[in-house]
């Protein structure tokens, strides 16, 4: 894969296991990323919960527009590639 660098936004908590994998998977991809722990920051909370229709749910990532809540490691990358932060070689 060939990976355009941009900022990626994961909000979550550091004991959320779901949230640990979507950092996990970022970091194999070399992917940088910005962690939010939504636990520190109430104005996170609020808008994680904005975006998923008053629900608080984590992980939620931003990736250069695009909002995608609790993925997993296909739907992750497939948000990826819409932005062509990677590519398929």
């Amino acid at each position: 894969m060939t990976i355009r660098p941009q900022m990626v936004r994961v909000f979550g908590t550091g004991a959320n296991t779901l949230t640990q994998s979507v950092r996990q998977h970022l970091g194999m991809l070399n992917i940088p990323f910005e962690f939010i722990d939504i636990d520190a920051n109430e104005d996170a909370r609020a808008w994680v919960r904005d975006v998923n229709n008053g629900v608080e749910r984590v992980p939620t990532l931003d990736i250069d527009g695009i909002i995608v809540t609790q993925p997993d490691d296909e739907n992750l990358v497939a948000a990826l590639m819409q932005r062509q932060l990677v590519k398929a070689d």
